[in-house]
């Protein structure tokens, strides 16, 4: 009777990628930190790792798991990049048949496991090209006592190890490199030891594991290395989902991994999914949830700020929406469609799942503006019905968001496929619209969003941004005008599924202002964070609120700083003008757009909607409050002009002259002096305008100048 093992070997596969290079650099993937797509399985079969290998992925770990059965458990990453090499992996080898494949093609085997055949020791192996022709050796039917010896004998270090079981006994396996030149180590072999001894000996050597295997009871065979610095943990006793789970909310990758039973060992090293864990973000968050997460900032045409796990395929909840609000946005940018046109929303719903029934008829803006502010599922899928989900995956592909698909209806997530997306791509779509991808309908996308400062990450980015305002040392006038020229559009989600798994999530675009020589020059940002599969919602919000507002918190920083000798100046419209025969006169800045008023800069102002060729006063006040004791604002009705106010103290005056249209402009230079840095001075226009009251008068609205520098 042959064992299910001894067949495979009759089914041993063979496989060689193309060599891109002669000249390959061994880069050991147990220490390689460059992110890259990985996956870690138990119960792998011979057709199983095949077909990863078909779609591209490279084994580099590979442990027998169950003899009877014949699966493995593998660790794969992408073949891409730095990971990229030629290799090649056999199942079900004899020694002489696998000493015969490594001979044969040059090749050092990176990974060994072995059991115990129908009378002979059998083998799977990872092998690479040993291009460099390094010193290595590999040994079965031994000791680990006899390994370790024989490896220290010969100056080599374990680069692979295996137990299994043998004539009633536990043999040992394993491949040893010469630890010379670049392949030097630092490195330590235990053998039968405790976890307490192991974490001491760990402290001890100051090093990290390189491989671990359990003995079968509650002992350890390990390969430790000095370790630099990098981030790193190891697990034991875990199911195979909290495994990758633990691995993904440290944006980590398992390099090494044996599934026993229903448990799971595993080591990981951090840096594959955007570097140490996310740092001092990622222990914030990380201490607020045991969920997924990741966090992102990007300068727009600029560079990446801070970002952990941005290109993770996450469950987005309602801050897909984004999307389907940009769709509907460039068909109205196109002319396919009005922002007052009629469509249909059904309004039943089963819980958070819109149904088809009850149907009314709404504006599209109106529709836009609930689904984006109140997050109203109903009228979210009138946004789909109205353009189809087609275009909308089609229109994620056309903007390069690679990563985002709508797989079912917002709202209806229990029992069908997870819509995805990643905070890279919600960051390309509202780049796209920051850089005029929706022409003059730009501002009217923000505006529709919810686009309150206050209410970004549920008041924690204004937490940061008080907190940055007291450690650079603004006053509270500074503060309230860094916070008024902050503009901000967002979206949120929020699923609950069975578990439970609780899924949160922020996307934004944020300007911050940045003053420079009394101008304020808008600095944009993409931003976001998320938390998927948390088992407690509370702490995924917490986690979430946490993300989106300290990524942003060196960028709030690095803005406040240009405030702190810098004046901005203003142009502040208040009030309202009475109505004469060509409407109610405005007063307007005049300066050209995003040109404030500086010392030594011009200064301008603009009537409009007065009467035509007609003679008037622009006014001049230093105070809103009173005029010569008189409160302001002034009701002028007692001069015989009902329903106009005088908004400003009567102080100075300069000529006005309107032309045929009733409009008219002021030029001048503001003094280079700078004392005048920071002063405000207020304005209004009184214009004859005969037919509209008994004094032939009418007045503007009011407008302050604050003199920037």
């Amino acid at each position: 009777m042959y064992s299910p093992m001894h067949l495979l070997r009759a089914l041993a596969l063979t496989l060689l990628t193309a060599c891109l290079s002669a000249q390959i650099v061994w880069l050991d993937d147990r220490e390689n930190t460059a992110p890259t797509p990985w996956f870690t399985y138990g119960g792998q079969t011979v057709a199983d790792i095949a077909n990863a290998v078909a779609q591209g992925l490279r084994p580099t770990d590979l442990k027998v798991d169950d003899v009877a059965l014949g699966t493995f458990t593998v660790c794969y990453v992408a073949n891409a990049g730095v990971y990229q090499r030629p290799f090649w992996w056999q199942i079900g080898l004899t020694q002489p048949q696998l000493q015969a494949f490594a001979a044969g093609n040059n090749a050092l085997i990176t990974s060994l496991t072995a059991w115990e055949g129908p009378g002979v020791t059998l083998f799977g192996a990872i092998l690479e090209p040993n291009v460099f022709n390094r010193t290595w050796r590999w040994y079965y039917d031994t000791t680990a006592a006899n390994f370790f010896a024989t490896a220290t004998a010969t100056g080599s270090r374990p680069i692979s190890i295996s137990q299994y079981r043998r004539g009633g006994g536990v043999a040992f396996a394993g491949v040893t490199l010469a630890n010379v030149g670049p392949d030097q180590r630092n490195w330590w072999m235990y053998h039968g030891i405790t976890q307490a001894q192991m974490d001491a000996a760990l402290t001890a050597n100051n090093a990290r594991l390189y491989t671990l295997l359990p003995d079968g009871g509650a002992t350890f065979t390990c390969v430790m290395i000095g370790n630099p610095g990098v981030a790193w943990w190891y697990l034991f006793g875990v199911t195979g989902q909290q495994l990758i789970n633990f691995a993904n909310a440290n944006g980590a990758r398992v390099f090494d991994a044996l599934r026993t039973g229903a448990t799971v060992t595993g080591v990981l090293i951090g840096g594959a999914g955007g570097g140490g864990g996310g740092g001092r973000i990622g222990q914030l968050m990380r201490a607020a949830t045991d969920g997924v997460f990741g966090f992102y900032c990007k300068e727009v045409n600029g560079a990446v700020k801070q970002a952990f796990q941005e290109q993770r395929a996450m469950e987005p909840a309602s801050l897909l929406k984004t999307l389907h609000h940009f769709h509907a946005m460039e068909q109205v940018s196109l002319g396919n469609i009005a922002l007052a046109a009629p469509i249909n929303v059904f309004t039943a719903t089963i819980g958070s799942c819109p149904q088809d029934l009850n149907p009314i008829v709404e504006r599209l803006d109106v529709v836009l503006a609930a689904m984006m502010r109140q997050s109203d599922n109903n009228r979210t899928q009138a946004v789909v019905a109205q353009f189809g989900v087609a275009n909308l995956n089609a229109t994620a592909l056309r903007l390069g968001m690679a990563a985002t698909a709508i797989n079912h209806r917002i709202g209806c997530p229990v029992g069908f496929m997870p819509n995805q997306t990643t905070l890279q791509d919600i960051g390309i779509l509202h780049e796209h619209v920051a850089n005029g991808g929706l022409g003059n309908l730009r501002q009217t996308f923000y505006d529709i969003m919810q686009h309150d400062v206050a209410g970004y990450a549920m008041g924690a980015f204004a937490a940061v941004i008080n907190q940055e305002a007291g450690n650079v040392g603004l006053n509270a006038a500074q503060v309230a005008n860094f916070v008024a020229a902050t503009k901000i559009a967002y979206k949120g989600g929020s699923y609950t599924l069975l578990g439970p798994r609780e899924h949160r999530t922020w996307g934004a675009w944020v300007s911050l202002p940045h003053c420079v020589a009394g101008n304020i020059n808008a600095v944009e940002y993409v931003t976001g964070a998320f938390v998927n599969d948390a088992t407690n919602g509370n702490g995924a919000l917490i986690a979430l609120n946490i993300g989106a507002s300290e990524v942003l918190r060196d960028e709030v920083r690095a803005a406040m700083q240009t405030w702190r000798v810098c004046a901005p100046g203003a142009f502040i419209q208040f009030g309202a003008g009475c109505r004469g025969g060509n409407g109610q006169p405005l007063l307007l800045r005049g300066n050209a757009a995003g040109r404030l008023p500086v010392i030594g800069g011009p200064l301008g102002f603009e009537i409009e909607q007065g009467a035509a060729n007609s003679f008037g006063v622009l006014q001049f006040g230093s105070s809103t409050q009173n005029w010569n004791g008189t409160p302001l604002p002034l009701n002028l009705g007692f001069a015989g002009m009902p329903g106009c106010l005088l908004y400003v103290s009567l102080d100075a005056d300069l000529p006005v002259f309107t032309g045929p249209l009733g409009d008219a402009a002021l030029r001048t230079i503001l003094p280079l002096d700078p004392a005048l840095a920071g002063s405000e001075f207020h304005t209004q226009v009184l214009l004859l305008d005969a037919p509209a009251n008994q004094a032939g008068v009418v007045s503007s609205n009011g407008l302050t100048t604050r003199v920037g520098g």
